[in-house]
């Protein structure tokens, strides 16, 4: 057998940012409201059956008043990935996706990364909810056997490889809002 060798063993596989501005917060909020929402879907995979109870929007490029948001998920990355992973990017792989869930809502275990998806590398979620107004909807990550659960501050972005298994856990009161993008590069 061929050992695993950690490839960045001094580096934190899933980097918290400091919360966005509440007026950015608000200003994201107001578009995503503003937007038509579909029931979220699943890309299945070949053995792997993924529960997802949400609804979703789509804040596409096009907009010229998402553009700000695009430009400060950008340097986000640009920043982070130049700091922890050095991967090989070349953008967004889809618009953003504003994500409601409401009581009873959740997603259950997933990667975002997979042979019948686009070559996504890394994730970003901000979570646009005071945590006050919602009970359950951690989102959580498992890393190394271990899991651990993602700030609930409102405007927390969190960045992760697309390959490690998270999942956001049941609604059991209110309404949680999150941004989340991926962003693309060439197969590792």
């Amino acid at each position: 057998m061929i050992p695993f060798l950690p490839q960045w063993p001094d580096t934190p596989i899933v980097v918290y940012l400091p919360p966005w501005p509440d007026d950015r917060i608000a200003q994201l909020i107001a578009i995503g409201d503003a937007l038509p929402s579909e029931p979220a879907t699943v890309v299945q995979g070949y053995e792997t059956v993924t529960k997802r109870c949400t609804t979703i929007s789509w804040i596409r490029t096009d907009n010229p008043d998402a553009l700000p948001f695009y430009n400060a998920l950008a340097n986000d990355v640009l920043k982070v990935n130049a700091e922890k992973w050095n991967f090989d990017l070349f953008g967004f792989i889809d618009n953003l996706q504003y994500t409601v869930y409401h009581e009873g809502d959740e997603f259950s275990w997933h990667v975002d990364c997979g042979p019948k998806l686009p070559p996504r590398k890394l994730s970003v979620v901000v979570q646009l909810s005071d945590p006050a107004d919602y009970e359950g909807g951690d989102l959580q990550l498992r890393v190394g056997g271990v899991v651990e659960t993602a700030p609930r501050a409102k405007g927390a972005v969190i960045l992760f490889p697309s390959f490690i298994d998270h999942h956001v856990t049941l609604i059991t009161r209110g309404m949680r809002k999150a941004l989340v993008a991926w962003i693309a590069g060439p197969a590792f």
